[in-house]
């Protein structure tokens, strides 16, 4: 399989992605196979930026670094690759060992700017033992796994300006007005949001009561009573009386089933009706109530009108 990797800086801060490309104790880039390529976004986020930036939990604006003009390209060249064997993608570019351009993160050398801080450690990977079998079959016999140390990560190298050297570069980190990272520190007051559960049907291991313990969330059909200790009471829902087609629709107004005076038939609102079925209180029904006395005249007129059509 044609294989493309794409990684923005945050990868190599957030993700290890050094580990892709570089040997296991860091010191020299890995050969790459021919079916192989590897893009890196300099100074791009997690994902491609919007511009204007905005302040959200970080400490600084985000970062908007828009590097999906990459992306597109990218898609395609790996589409054609596909294809057809011939149409050859780019060759990779990404910061690399041997450029200078992928360094450890104590040696980074990034400028000291006002206000703004630093991360003390990249995101680390550990190597773990997971067994004898684990290599060849994919058996976990050891478990938990014996984790024992971390692998060398390393990160962009960056400039004076605190942009980095290697991989793709947008204009606007090329020719720079700013600094651009892939990472951004919380700010002290930034915090995190996370809700309360509804009602009691909640796991076992949530501490905190629920928001209809708190009086913050009234139950469902349920409405305080006045002056009964504030206790809840059900709430009652009207059902509309079912009206058959020889109910009474009041003053001025035809019965239903019966013509409405523009040429047409009112449907008879009889719960349960379906095409070819006769309603209950049809009179020709098995299950048909006895007749209402007062109700005879309307029965009449709605079953010579059925036979009639």
């Amino acid at each position: 399989p044609n294989v493309f990797y794409t990684n923005s800086s945050y990868e190599y801060w957030g993700r290890a992605a050094s580990l892709i490309h570089t040997s296991l104790d860091g010191t020299a880039d890995a050969p790459l196979l021919d079916n192989v390529r590897i893009y890196s976004f300099a100074g791009g986020q997690h994902g491609p930026g919007r511009f204007p930036p905005q302040r959200t939990s970080g400490q600084q604006l985000s970062n908007p670094n828009d590097y999906s003009w990459f992306l597109r390209p990218l898609l395609l060249a790996m589409d054609r690759w596909i294809d057809d064997d011939a149409a050859v993608p780019p060759s990779s570019v990404y910061p690399r060992v041997a450029d200078d351009d992928l360094v450890l993160p104590e040696t980074l050398g990034f400028p000291e700017l006002p206000g703004v801080g630093q991360p003390a450690v990249p995101h680390l990977a550990y190597r773990a033992v997971y067994g004898p079998e684990f290599r060849m079959r994919g058996i976990a016999s050891v478990q938990p796994p014996e984790v024992l140390s971390a692998f060398p990560i390393l990160v962009p190298k960056v400039n004076a300006d605190g942009n980095e050297t290697g991989g793709l570069m947008m204009p606007e980190v090329a020719v720079p007005l700013a600094t651009y990272t892939g990472w951004n520190l919380f700010h002290a007051e930034a915090g995190l949001l996370h809700p309360v559960p509804a009602d009691c049907r909640r796991p076992r291991t949530h501490q905190r009561p629920a928001a209809i313990d708190r009086g913050t969330l009234r139950q469902p059909n349920r409405v305080p009573r006045p002056g009964n200790g504030g206790r809840p009471r059900a709430r009652r829902r009207r059902v509309p009386a079912r009206r058959g087609p020889c109910a009474d629709p009041g003053p001025g107004r035809p019965a239903l089933g019966l013509p409405d005076g523009r040429g047409r038939r009112r449907r008879p609102a009889v719960t349960g009706r379906t095409r070819g079925v006769l309603p209950r209180a049809h009179p020709h029904h098995p299950g048909a109530p006895k007749e209402n006395p007062s109700c005879a005249p309307a029965l009449a007129h709605h079953c010579s009108l059925a036979a009639s059509s």
